[in-house]
């Protein structure tokens, strides 16, 4: 990190944004600006047509947008999970555009606009708006007046400051963007094997193949591969919840994600609750299958420990059956068009037992099985590895603008 923030040995001012910002007014009226910008908390000012695929305005009605410039700030008072006082962001693409008289746009001067770029990502300002605007007659929208949002108070540290302070968390933010683009290469990859991995239906070889293995392969049923297939505890079980340290840990849907068991907002059952209630009950290598939501995707269970389920199908596959295998066909697109397809219910779609017992899996040997699943396996871990890398840099820059636009020494 730069020395100077290393040392942390600089005086900030404090002045208000009116001291060095001012609103911006200027209307589209002779139709010289065509392109209409929209303002997102996730990804900045960008073009209306790559946000919605296409452009909703038209030359007819833009006419009364006010003119946004390179390096123009933009306050939207839509707010969001990621935006909860709306989102300010600067117009970074290097041309003009247009956009709604319902969005707050200011140029600025004294200041570093990357510095403030930043400052404005982080939480620091969003006490001040809290304190002098409100959510005002609809609740997807924040209210403050131009007066008072001019006020917010700016920390303004040396020019140079300011400058080491945007350069690390510019370049923090580059390498949060790679890792991200290298988790998503690997699920690419993986997606794209496991649709050439597993034989298609009426065919019986797979597109890709270890070229140890030959025969053919079969379709066998859900039912036929499984040693146990039900449904765990269906309905609320509020009440049964107690802390951690008295409970069972209880999986829900929400606990499946990307093939594997999380414990985000883990939940836990009394033992009156979990001895009661012996179906839903978890022994190590059953596959948690989500019944609603998304539909199929599939958890192996791999802990040697008392837990229960909720809502969730639980599958246990048989000696004929690769556990690794058949969670990860589970991933793959094709079982969850399927699962897709064979939901039931007019409110929201629910896979049932019934209906996933019934539906066929590809099948081979058990040794071609253990190859499959240890290749596929292989590639999970570097998905994990960086995501865990991903993860880390995200908390790591969020720790940094917090503490270099925050203040704290």
């Amino acid at each position: 990190m730069n020395k100077l923030l290393v040392d942390g040995i600089y005086a900030t001012n404090i002045v208000k944004l009116k001291d060095i910002a001012e609103k911006k007014t200027t209307k589209n009226i002779y139709g010289l600006v065509t392109e209409t910008f929209t303002n997102s908390a996730e990804n900045g000012i960008i073009s209306q047509s790559d946000f919605f695929d296409r452009t909703i305005t038209n030359d007819k009605n833009i006419s009364g947008y006010y003119i946004v410039e390179p390096d123009d700030f933009v306050y939207n008072p839509r707010i969001s999970t990621f935006a909860p006082v709306g989102p300010i962001n600067r117009n970074k693409l290097g041309r003009s555009g247009v956009m709604s008289p319902l969005y707050l746009v200011f140029h600025t001067h004294d200041v570093e606009p990357e510095y403030l770029e930043w400052y404005f990502k982080s939480n620091t300002w969003h006490q001040f708006m809290r304190d002098n605007g409100n959510t005002g007659a609809r609740s997807d929208r924040f209210s403050i007046s131009d007066a008072e949002f001019f006020n917010m108070p700016i920390p303004i540290p040396p020019v140079k400051v300011q400058k080491a302070i945007a350069k690390t968390l510019t370049t923090l933010d580059t390498k949060v963007t790679l890792e991200k683009n290298e988790v998503e290469k690997f699920k690419n990859l993986k997606s794209a094997i496991l649709t050439k991995m597993f034989s298609k239906e009426g065919e019986n070889v797979p597109e890709i193949r270890f070229p140890c293995f030959t025969g053919a392969w079969e379709q066998h049923k859900f039912n036929d591969v499984s040693e146990k297939l039900c449904v765990g505890f269906v309905g609320t079980c509020e009440k049964h919840y107690t802390d951690k340290a008295h409970g069972i840990p209880m999986y829900r849907t929400g606990n499946i994600k990307d093939g594997f068991l999380v414990e985000d907002d883990m939940k836990f059952v009394t033992r009156d609750f979990h001895e009661k209630n012996k179906k839903s009950q978890l022994k190590k290598n059953d596959i948690l299958i989500a019944r609603f939501g998304e539909n199929g995707l599939g958890a192996q269970y791999l802990k040697d420990e008392e837990a229960n389920c909720l809502n969730c199908i639980i599958l246990h596959p048989n000696a004929q059956a690769d556990v690794e295998y058949v969670k990860q066909y589970l991933s793959s697109d094709a079982f969850r068009k399927k699962a897709f397809a064979n939901t039931v219910g007019s409110t929201f779609s629910i896979l049932n037992t019934t209906t996933l017992g019934r539906m066929d899996i590809p099948f081979t040997s058990l040794t071609e099985q253990n190859a499959i699943a240890e290749f596929l396996s292989k590639i999970d871990t570097l998905i994990t590895l960086h995501q865990r890398k991903y993860e880390k840099l995200v908390d790591t820059k969020k720790a940094f603008l917090e503490k270099l636009i925050g203040g704290e020494k």
